[in-house]
């Protein structure tokens, strides 16, 4: 048989390179390096734009939704605040009423005390008052006391439709004659 020559080592031979060579060698891989680190920036660059896209398009959707909700508030205050001056409007602040009754009350010129006094109330929200009072201690004609009353309630701005429906005759312990009676009116103030 015919045996083939022994393999040199291709390695060990001193070959000598172009200069050249070298050069152009490690200018392509470095083209590629620096090409790969361009398409890698600029692939950064098209993410890092998409998400900053996509926060603002998010910014925009929530700016949109916050002035939503504020025009809903406003609306809702406004109308909470229409439904609370309508209630406002049509209350009667029944504390000023009776104030305002006890300084209808004429006085005695003698003892300069109220010529009635007042014992309970009930009003309604349409303006309807019933008093229930009686005459004072010092009265000396405690029907013509009553009189003197409904005459101030009819006098006055206030009030309207004054009307006594009943009246009781009872004694103190001296023997006098106080009287209670009911005071039906309509308040018409403010």
């Amino acid at each position: 048989m015919n045996e083939l020559p022994p393999l040199t080592d291709v390695s060990a031979t001193n070959v000598p390179r172009h200069p050249a060579s070298n050069f152009v060698i490690l200018t392509v891989v470095s083209s590629v390096l620096f090409l790969g680190y361009l398409v890698y920036l600029f692939a950064g660059h098209l993410s890092a734009t998409k998400e900053a896209e996509g926060y603002a398009a998010e910014t925009k959707s929530l700016q949109q939704q916050v002035a939503t909700l504020q025009a809903r508030k406003v609306s809702y205050l406004q109308n909470a605040k229409q439904v609370l001056d309508r209630i406002d409007a049509g209350r009667i602040y029944w504390s000023k009423v009776i104030g305002d009754a006890l300084l209808i009350v004429p006085k005695d010129l003698k003892s300069g005390s109220n010529k009635a006094e007042f014992l309970s109330y009930a009003g309604g929200s349409d303006g309807k008052l019933t008093l229930s009072a009686k005459t004072t201690n010092s009265s000396q004609d405690p029907y013509l006391d009553i009189a003197d009353v409904v005459t101030a309630f009819n006098k006055s701005t206030i009030f309207r439709e004054t009307f006594v429906p009943t009246i009781s005759k009872n004694q103190n312990e001296q023997g006098q004659t106080i009287l209670t009676f009911v005071l039906n009116l309509t308040y018409h103030g403010k």
